[in-house]
């Protein structure tokens, strides 16, 4: 069995002469869930931005090729997409 050793790194963080006790770490472990949670739905936010933008420019017509310039997605993110937005085919103009 390994030895979890955040509470010590969480330690090695403070500067030399800071106080440590457990809630001072606690703050700084807290913070930095704060950050991780804040940049993962950033990422998620903009993921989901793309992703719609990219429904929009299936229902205009746009091709694949024009929406993953737009959206930086993947051409197989975009047919998933695609076949999510029109189960029975893209209806024809």
């Amino acid at each position: 069995m390994t030895r979890d050793n955040r509470f010590e790194e969480a330690q090695n963080h403070f500067r030399e002469g800071e106080s440590v006790t457990m809630l001072s770490v606690l703050d700084k472990v807290e913070a930095k869930g704060i950050v991780l949670g804040r940049n993962e739905g950033i990422t998620l936010g903009e993921a989901k931005i793309r992703f719609e933008a990219a429904r929009r420019m299936l229902v205009m017509n746009f091709t694949s090729e024009q929406i993953a310039q737009v959206t930086d997605l993947s051409l197989d993110e975009i047919e998933t997409l695609r076949a999510e937005t029109f189960p029975r085919g893209q209806p024809t103009a």
